[in-house]
């Protein structure tokens, strides 16, 4: 009898050992993280953040965890005496969210958060990546369109455009802050009257043709040149052409240099005046 009573305690230590140490730990870990959303509700902030560093030893690739501690960090009032601590949880708080987007980059409430710790700290270009990259994982959000718009309008220099445009976003996606609503009301009109006027929609960029048209043309020029004085007329049109024309091609612009010192190289020379 003794011998199958020993056995029991051998028999069950086995049976745990046979399951993977990451998997047990995880589950412990989760558990714990149960316990520090309990702690995080109640305002226990401290608490919360001790129980989800433990969760976070067991488990270290729990982007939800990293999440969640970064929340009782933002939210972790400093003690009365201790009025500064209150940029120590928050620089905290964006270490924790920049953990959990680097396990999860989809992670668009820890990206959304991290952007409002970087909107207090006047970082607004870092903020406006952050909230760009939420619009762009939930575009039906209008959220961070509201906020881009504000950033833009109100934070950046020289980007009232942008900013009518993620604020036009928003209100096509049922956003009713009534400053917002008249920017836009008014911005439409404007637009509409500028085609009214003949403005005419913005150009479009240039097209992958446009890219290969102008390497050509470039690629025709430089079989010309060698031909001699004759050819002099044709390559001053192409090269006209080319720089004029299709300007915008990227292709015309990493080249900008060389083509203009040949345009310059094979115009046609004016006549001297008498």
């Amino acid at each position: 009898m003794k011998r199958l009573f020993l056995c029991g305690p051998i028999l069950l230590l086995a049976a745990c050992s046979s399951r993977p140490i990451e998997e047990v730990n995880a589950e412990q870990s989760a558990f714990l993280r149960e316990e520090g959303d309990a702690a995080l509700k109640e305002g226990d902030f401290t608490r919360a953040i001790d129980i989800y560093s433990r969760a976070l030893e067991l488990n270290p690739g729990a982007a939800d965890t990293w999440y969640r501690r970064g929340n009782a960090f933002a939210k972790r009032p400093p003690a009365t005496d201790e009025p500064n601590r209150k940029r120590e949880w928050l620089r905290q708080a964006e270490v924790d969210y920049s953990a959990a987007i680097r396990l999860n980059p989809a992670h668009r409430d820890a990206l959304f958060n991290r952007a409002m710790i970087r909107l207090k700290a006047k970082r607004y270009i870092d903020a406006a990546k952050d909230l760009v990259e939420c619009t762009r994982i939930d575009p039906r959000d209008p959220e961070p369109e509201f906020i881009l718009g504000h950033i833009y309008l109100h934070r950046l220099e020289d980007q009232q455009i942008m900013a009518m445009e993620h604020y036009d976003r928003y209100v096509a996606l049922g956003g009713d802050d009534a400053e917002a609503v008249k920017l836009v009301r008014e911005w439409r009109e404007l637009k509409k009257s500028m085609v009214g006027a003949g403005g005419g929609p913005a150009p479009k960029g240039p097209t992958a043709e446009d890219e290969e048209v102008a390497k050509q043309l470039h690629a025709r020029v430089l079989t010309l040149i060698p031909k001699g004085e004759e050819q002099r007329p044709e390559v001053a049109r192409l090269l006209l052409e080319l720089t004029t024309k299709y300007a915008q091609t990227k292709y015309v612009k990493d080249n900008e240099k060389g083509l203009k010192a040949l345009l310059n190289a094979f115009r046609p020379k004016e006549p001297e005046k008498k």
